[in-house]
């Protein structure tokens, strides 16, 4: 490849990249107007304040109930209070907490992620499989609404094309511990920020390594060689050491926080919030039957959702779809069409020039393993459906059902490490990322779609890069111009009629708005203020966090922030005691019930 053409690759990526970058900007500012729209945001900025200010857990502050916020847990004994989830994401966006613009760490990670993704594509296949793989990421609606919030969904989609990419890189640089480290590090990472992602993202690469390190063993045994075994398994025991290392940060935390080291937060929140079957997990208790069915609904609004390709337009059944809890999605979704095609070529096809090279035994081999891979996938997918009811509710079948599907999705990987071939193996290993996320994803007993489905966010890369593959093979038969103008015209025509008014839907979600805030600072007559809201925590019209979610993304943990918001909840003296707890400021009153807060001296919302 020449050299003009290089550099023509690297400045599309590149503005791709700041495409990305300008997208998450943009709606960050326009339609969540850098405010946290959903509790698990509330909890990320608090806990990311604390880490800003340099200390692990924050106090608690004299009226403590005063001060609540949904997901932030208050340990009396300890007297700490801290965000109920792990300490990976709200480290890092710590630093954008420190320099005020907290948005803009998703916005960078958003950049990395798309230059990533390019940069794997382009190692594992080719430039154009790079780069219009890091085109779908840039447009995918379910990344450009993440990349827009609080939430870690974005850094963890970064960490895990990282780590694959450095995987990569390990087996084939002459300094290969190096990129041990580095994948160990990035690994360890997404491990203290979304554990089971990290597991999925993590399991076919210890099977490949597994195996990898055996197929050694067995040949320096044989060669009378040890050597052959230490220098290719010395990155990948680096690798181990650092994640093992950095995965201590998460009991660290907690025994900071509770005194407890191996204490799962979630439950001081809810104590049903587990992974897992049985009548321990979940609300109502978790079965397989209902894993199956969640897994239904979003797969049906992620065949729209990861690269906006979707029929159907954006009526009333889809805005009431994507603001309400909903089943099925309306529209018929196309996105995850091209996915087993991707599969296809990659492990038998890519390295065929239309034709012109004979079939071999390995070819033949490799796809037969696939296409019996994807019969029995959709055996063991169907034979659910013909369990009675009854059985699908006994918690064990949730966990054999999760077994085989997990050992299904990792067997081939002894075949493609035998026979081979690079390209046929990491096909495979990007495919098992996917189905590894998607099936540990039974064991939780939720689903997601308001913020798209972002439980199987972490999978979108390799969905981008095989769905990429199957559009590089086209131009050998279209043309490179054909294929680029063709997806360019369908980009824009999905951003445009579906991505754009899909995140535009979330302005003003929960009724947080920046408009408050707005309201309340014309008030002020230059003094640090002090924002009472009254309501009941009781009965119907209870305060929830909506009425001012607002304003506990203002209020400093520590209780020294230019505007302090409290609940009065309406204990004898608690008006009072709030009052001599912040003398100097100037006070505003507030009245609120449910989700809604209005001045004092004005009328109540109609």
């Amino acid at each position: 490849m020449s050299s003009s053409l290089k550099s023509r690759y690297s400045l599309a990526v590149g503005l791709l990249a700041f495409i990305a970058f300008a997208l998450a900007a943009v709606f960050s500012r326009g339609v969540f107007e850098h405010l946290p729209h959903l509790e698990d945001e509330v909890a990320y900025i608090y806990q990311a304040k604390v880490f800003a200010r340099g200390q692990i857990v924050g106090p608690l502050l004299e009226n403590r109930r005063a001060f609540w916020q949904p997901f932030v847990i208050d340990d009396v004994k300890m007297d700490t209070r801290f965000g109920k989830y792990t300490p990976g994401w709200p480290l890092i966006l710590s630093f954008g907490m420190a320099w005020g613009q907290p948005w803009i760490i998703n916005a960078f990670l958003a950049a990395i992620t798309v230059a990533l993704v390019y940069r794997l594509g382009s190692a594992l296949f080719n430039r154009d499989v790079g780069l219009i793989a890091a085109l779908l990421m840039t447009f995918s609606p379910m990344l450009v609404l993440l990349n827009a919030t609080l939430m870690g969904h974005t850094m963890a989609i970064c960490l895990a094309t990282g780590f694959i990419y450095c995987y990569w890189r390990l087996e084939r640089d002459v300094r290969p511990l190096k990129w041990g480290l580095l994948a160990g590090f990035l690994l360890g990472l997404l491990v203290i920020s979304r554990p089971l992602s990290a597991v999925a993202i993590a399991v076919p690469f210890i099977a490949w390594s597994g195996i990898r390190g055996l197929m050694l063993l067995v040949q320096g045994i044989k060669a009378r060689q040890p050597s052959l075994l230490l220098r290719p398994m010395s990155p990948l025991i680096g690798l181990g050491i650092v994640t093992l290392a950095l995965t201590v940060i998460t009991p660290i935390f907690n025994y900071a926080a509770t005194g407890k080291a191996r204490e799962n937060l979630y439950q001081r929140v809810w104590t049903y919030d587990v992974i897992g079957f049985g009548p321990c997990c979940g609300r109502s208790g978790h079965t397989l039957e209902k894993g199956f069915r969640h897994a239904r609904y979003d797969l049906s609004l992620t065949a729209a959702d990861t690269f906006g390709w979707q029929t159907g337009g954006f009526g009333p059944d889809v805005v009431k779809y994507l603001l309400v809890d909903g089943t099925y999605f309306p529209n018929r979704g196309y996105s995850l069409f091209l996915l087993p095609v991707g599969l296809l070529i990659g492990v038998g096809l890519w390295q065929k020039r239309a034709g012109k090279n004979r079939w071999n035994r390995a070819d033949m081999i490799r796809l037969g393993l696939c296409v019996a891979w994807l019969a029995g996938a959709w055996a063991l997918w169907s034979v659910q459906q013909q369990w009675p009811a009854a059985v699908q509710q006994i918690p064990e079948m949730g966990w054999v059902w999760l077994t085989a599907a997990m050992v299904w999705s990792l067997v081939p990987i002894v075949g493609f490490i035998s026979l081979r071939n690079d390209i046929a193996r990491y096909t495979w290993l990007l495919w098992a990322v996917i189905m590894c996320v998607f099936v540990l994803q039974f064991a939780y007993w939720i689903g997601s779609a308001r913020y798209s489905t972002r439980y199987y966010a972490e999978a979108i890369m390799a969905a981008a890069i095989l769905t990429a593959v199957v559009l590089a093979w086209l131009m050998r038969f279209f043309g490179r111009r054909v294929v680029y103008v063709v997806l360019l015209a369908v980009t824009a025509y999905s951003f445009w009629m579906y991505t754009a008014p899909r995140v535009q839907l979330l302005y003003r979600y929960n009724e947080i708005e920046q408009s408050f805030l707005d309201a309340i600072t014309e008030r002020r007559d230059g003094r640090p203020l002090l924002v009472i809201v009254r309501g009941p925590d009781t009965g119907d019209n209870r305060v929830r966090w909506r009425a001012l979610g607002e304003l506990m993304a203002v209020t400093s943990p520590f209780g020294d922030s230019d505007i302090v918001g409290v609940w009065d909840y309406q204990a004898e003296g608690l008006h009072d005691k709030l009052l001599a707890q912040f003398p100097g400021r100037q006070v505003i009153e507030m009245e609120a019930i449910g989700n809604d807060a209005w001045f004092a001296d004005s009328p109540p919302l109609p």
